[in-house]
């Protein structure tokens, strides 16, 4: 958890208070997205790749995977916060949070099975 404070404290972004803590679920950010996983080089191990994920649906609030490979779920509330699970195929689930703001999302995920830290944006899916 303090390797994952200090990927979003470098994103920007406060973590102060769980999702669920702040509001419900809500539809405000729902759309199409493609993610960007970016590695973050002070905390990431050699090696560790940039990665696309996507596009996936964000829909009444919850983020919709799409396909086999990779993927994010969770939720997102009325605030913009997502609390979440980075998935990959034969890996175990790791968490994903972030906010969206003004001009997008911005988030962090750590893997501490890889040794791979990544912040994340979110684009506009086709």
């Amino acid at each position: 958890m303090a390797r994952l404070s200090c990927v979003m404290a470098a994103a920007g972004l406060a973590t102060a208070t769980p999702a669920a803590a702040v509001s419900d679920v809500s539809p405000r950010f729902d759309g199409r997205y493609v993610a960007t996983l970016t590695p973050a080089p002070a905390m990431s191990a050699p090696g560790c790749e940039r990665l696309t994920i996507g596009p996936f649906a964000i829909a009444q609030g919850f983020l919709r995977p799409a396909g086999d490979g990779p993927r994010l779920t969770g939720f997102v509330t009325a605030e913009g916060f997502l609390t979440g699970h980075f998935v990959r195929p034969g890996a175990p689930r790791v968490v994903i949070e972030g906010r969206f703001v003004e001009d997008g999302f911005t988030g962090g995920i750590v893997d501490d099975a890889t040794g791979c830290a990544w912040l994340v944006t979110f684009a506009p899916g086709d």
